[in-house]
């Protein structure tokens, strides 16, 4: 199934679905996952909420993260400004993008919230990320920054002991967000 989505394009894929029906890298929703009612309480990885939100994800305090991003939300960092206000040089921007990715990344995968107390939901959400194997890399930025930022991700991750888990560009990146979970 994928999970995933928002500031940085993020898809991933838990260990549980193998083997996976896929179209075109990401994962269709199985037939059960239509019964699961969208009002409840309860953490389903195809019924996300706004409480998934990457965005307002805030980066942890992992030994090895750079001091400057732990504490702010992927938004402040991730987003199209913020990465209009790094250097212009291709493979400098992939770098300083990938490492700060890679930081969100390894937030998601320890599941330590940030922050306020989150609800059992995003506690559940949170949980739900350590069965992540692998996290497809989606959208415009993953698209023209290609391979650099994925190698740049994977690099981070393991300078920040963060295993089990690949990083790849999605194969057509630009139109993922678009394509999302259809089937």
């Amino acid at each position: 199934m994928l999970v995933g989505g928002g500031a940085a394009g993020l898809y991933g894929r838990l260990a549980s679905d193998r083997p996976p029906t896929q179209r075109l890298g990401w994962v269709r929703a199985p037939a059960y996952a239509a019964r699961v009612p969208t009002t409840s309480d309860r953490f389903h990885p195809l019924r996300l909420r706004s409480e998934a939100s990457l965005n307002r994800t805030y980066l942890a305090p992992l030994s090895g993260a750079d001091p400057r991003l732990v504490g702010r939300p992927a938004f402040e960092i991730l987003s199209l400004a913020a990465l209009g206000q790094l250097t212009s040089e291709p493979g400098e921007l992939a770098t300083t993008y990938g490492l700060r990715l890679a930081q969100l990344i390894a937030t998601l995968l320890a599941a330590r919230p940030v922050g306020s107390s989150p609800s059992a939901w995003r506690s559940a959400y949170l949980r739900h990320w350590r069965t992540v194997e692998q996290v497809w890399l989606g959208g415009g930025v993953a698209r023209r920054l290609g391979p650099a930022l994925a190698d740049a991700v994977r690099t981070e991750l393991a300078r920040l002991k963060v295993r089990d888990v690949s990083v790849a560009v999605a194969p057509h990146a630009d139109v993922l967000p678009l394509i999302g979970l259809s089937t």
